[in-house]
């Protein structure tokens, strides 16, 4: 049968029981839309070529497919935030949170970062482009790492199926996933599906939310014009900081670091101007992180 086919197995009665819960269709439609979208599903397949054999990417695209052979056979085509509900709740399947859990317990050993940074220095995407670049990074104080994409799959399948727009309800399921393993937290600043420079997806361990308090560092800086010039100023800090969290926004003109102890001014204002941009004001506070039992917001 194969992956692909188990994958319908597992997933089409859910993805076709959401088409009624969630996008309204009546239980004959649903299932008029169900059978069309095995027959678009084998057409999809057919124009995939094999993936590698050390390539974990590859139920990633086996997803992407199964979606969009439903959403291509759909009546009506849904919005994104309609398609990010539908997809959520047709892949967390009872058994699919049972495998989110287990993934979960074993998310932070060894062998599980052992396996992102073979994948990491496979770029199987160089070969295949329906597969995945990624860098591999862990977080210097320990709580936790980032997979940083550079090329995606689900990209380039949703733009030859013509559903790119509609890329970022796949993006979401990251979120989803996260939460079901039940041991990190997920964060994210980019998606190359929104027009980022990259689509990272960090992983915190669940005991880092629970420090209460931290330092935020707020800079304002002048010479960013767009998001490659946030990553670039995000890259400098983090390589010369142990920070929990850096974001920029040229917008606003600032960036906003979160950090367990004070940060040197002087040393943060070369490290910023060595990037080509102008650090200007630097503001620290307090930070209360959200907790057990504190929410987030800063200490008066």
């Amino acid at each position: 049968m194969g992956m692909p086919w188990g994958m319908w197995t597992l997933f089409a009665g859910s993805f076709q029981a959401q088409l009624t819960d969630v996008l309204g269709y009546n239980e004959q439609t649903a299932k008029a839309i169900t059978r069309r979208a095995k027959a678009k599903y084998k057409e999809i397949l057919r124009r995939l070529p094999e993936f590698e054999k050390g390539d974990r990417f590859k139920i990633n695209l086996v997803g992407c497919a199964m979606l969009g052979g439903f959403v291509l056979t759909m009546p009506e085509r849904p919005n994104v935030d309609r398609l990010t509900e539908y997809y959520a709740k047709a892949m967390m399947t009872k058994p699919m949170r049972w495998f989110c859990r287990k993934s979960g317990e074993k998310k932070f050993t060894p062998q599980s970062v052992a396996g992102l940074q073979a994948a990491a220095a496979l770029k199987a995407a160089d070969r295949n482009p329906y597969s995945w670049n990624m860098d591999f990074y862990e977080y210097p104080d320990g709580s936790g790492y980032e997979a940083r994409f550079t090329k995606c799959g689900i990209c380039v399948l949703m733009r030859e199926l013509g559903l790119y727009d509609l890329t970022p309800a796949l993006c979401r399921l990251d979120y989803t996933m996260s939460e079901a393993g039940g041991t990190a937290d997920f964060t994210r600043q980019y998606t190359l599906a929104t027009g980022g420079p990259y689509c990272d997806c960090g992983y915190k361990k669940k005991w880092q939310e629970r420090m209460f308090f931290m330092i935020q560092t707020t800079v304002k800086v002048s010479g960013m014009a767009c998001s490659m010039c946030e990553a670039h100023i995000n890259d400098a800090i983090r390589g010369a900081f142990p920070v929990e969290k850096v974001t920029s926004s040229h917008s606003k003109g600032e960036t906003v670091i979160l950090s367990q102890a004070p940060l040197d001014e002087n040393a943060l204002r070369a490290a910023i101007d060595a990037t080509g941009y102008t650090a200007g004001e630097i503001h620290a506070e307090t930070y209360e992180k959200k907790g057990l039992f504190h929410f987030g917001k800063k200490k008066d």
